[in-house]
């Protein structure tokens, strides 16, 4: 058995926790030390299981309390050869640590399967990860500009997922962003709305995904319940039954 559990998910902090009986992962860590630890302490986690960190992409809000808490524990820390290039002057750890993975090729931490897969956001190499264990899968799946065959099969048979939902397209478009950070938002390479985000659960849902995390909601551009509301409405639409599923927002 393999679970997924967001500490943190928002524009401002991202980190998730992946555990199964053996075997502790983080991805991303996005706060600081001090958060984290305080948040891993009030789920009786020690820091000191994790066995390694993955890292989707360098921006802040994924990287910026990995160099203290890595070197703190002495966790080894995965990302590809060009976000490691990027990142090589702030997170600086010892070699042993440091660890690259290629997207598309699985690795094992431990007795957990990792299946890097590339995402479409405006990083440098930006990845998203399936996890399997025993037969079972959960996916994490943030920051992404748009959907298509590629993501899905990557995001198909997973019992859980974490998946962006970000904005509500209509408080995007009146809210307050400049022009050109809307346009970011909205683009290929931006954030998956709360429309986009519907129609990638019900194909999932479809197709026997149980367990929907929506996560890295825009504090300007949407709310909890609006994200929920969003999926459910679209799911009833199409004549899913919701009662059979697990709809939950992260927390930031």
């Amino acid at each position: 058995m393999i679970n997924l559990i967001p500490l943190f998910s928002s524009s401002k902090g991202n980190c998730t926790y992946i555990e199964t009986d053996t075997t502790s992962l983080l991805v991303d860590v996005g706060i600081s030390c001090k958060r984290l630890v305080n948040k891993l302490n009030e789920l009786k986690i020690n820091p000191e299981t994790i066995e390694g960190i993955l890292i989707t992409h360098e921006h802040s809000d994924h990287v910026k309390g990995i160099k203290v808490f890595a070197n703190k524990y002495k966790i080894p820390v995965y990302a590809t050869q060009k976000t490691w290039d990027y990142l090589k002057t702030s997170i600086i750890l010892p070699e042993e640590q440091t660890r690259i993975f290629v997207p598309n090729y699985s690795f094992n931490i431990g007795n957990i399967k990792v299946q890097p897969f590339n995402i479409p956001h405006d990083a440098i190499d930006p990845c998203g990860f399936s996890f399997c264990s025993d037969n079972d899968k959960v996916t994490v799946a943030t920051d992404l500009g748009c959907i298509n065959e590629y993501l899905l099969s990557n995001m198909l048979e997973s019992k859980s997922i974490l998946l962006e939902s970000n904005h509500d397209i209509n408080m995007l478009k009146t809210g307050p962003y400049p022009w050109q950070l809307k346009q970011r938002i909205i683009g290929n390479y931006g954030h998956l709305s709360n429309d986009t985000s519907a129609k990638v659960v019900e194909i999932l849902a479809k197709n026997g995904t149980k367990n929907f995390i929506l996560g890295h909601l825009s504090e300007e551009n949407n709310f909890p319940e609006l994200a929920k509301e969003t999926i459910c409405s679209h799911l009833k639409i199409k004549n899913i039954n919701i009662e059979n599923l697990n709809i939950d927002v992260a927390k930031p």
